[in-house]
Formats: structure tokens, sequence, C-alpha cells
């Protein structure tokens, strides 16, 4: 559960990233 929830934070910092 937790790396999954740490895999999701690190594709919305990408997503946040590409902004």
């Amino acid at each position: 559960m937790t790396s999954n929830m740490s895999k999701q934070t690190d594709e919305n910092l990408e997503s946040l990233s590409l902004i």
C-alpha cells in the first residue's frame, strides 16, 4: 500500500514538473 502511494506521489510530481 505504501509503495502504491509513493508511486502515485512520484507520478504527481512528474506531472507538476511538466507544467
